[in-house]
């Protein structure tokens, strides 16, 4: 069985189901893109193959590209919004998707942005409200 957050670990952001609670079953495994899901649909001869769900609220000029394309690298249709791939031919549809992949950070960019995001923590002062770090934790003056 083809599990998708096995397969493309590190490339793109794949979630679970949100309507099941169980985390660990494959068929649940997600790829949620701005402009379609891509999910495990199965195996047909021996071949895997990915579903592609067209959102459908998308304008018809959109929708029209997206299956032009997908008709293009011989994808098949399962029904209006459902269109079958093989998982190597994902790599060539994530960005008209909008598939959002996995950010990867050099441990420099990563120590500066944790850096940075030390600033802006916010910890409760004496009177109880928060306080940004950043300023310190004077109580008000003129305020009755």
């Amino acid at each position: 069985m083809y599990n998708l957050r096995q397969e493309l670990k590190g490339k793109y952001k794949i979630t679970c189901d949100p309507a099941v609670d169980s985390v660990s079953d494959p068929h649940m495994h997600v790829i949620e893109g701005k402009h379609a899901d891509v999910y495990y649909h199965g195996e047909k001869s021996g071949v895997v193959l990915l579903g592609i769900d067209i959102h459908d609220n998308l304008s018809s000029i959109r929708h029209n590209k997206l299956v032009s394309l997908l008709v293009s690298i011989n994808a098949i249709q399962h029904n209006a919004y459902i269109y079958l791939i093989q998982p190597e031919q994902l790599d060539t549809l994530s960005k008209p998707l909008g598939l959002p992949r996995v950010r990867k950070l050099s441990p420099e960019h990563r120590a500066k942005l944790a850096k940075a995001g030390k600033q802006h923590l916010f910890v409760r002062n004496a009177h109880g409200s928060k306080a940004s770090t950043r300023t310190p934790n004077k109580p008000l003056e003129g305020i009755r």
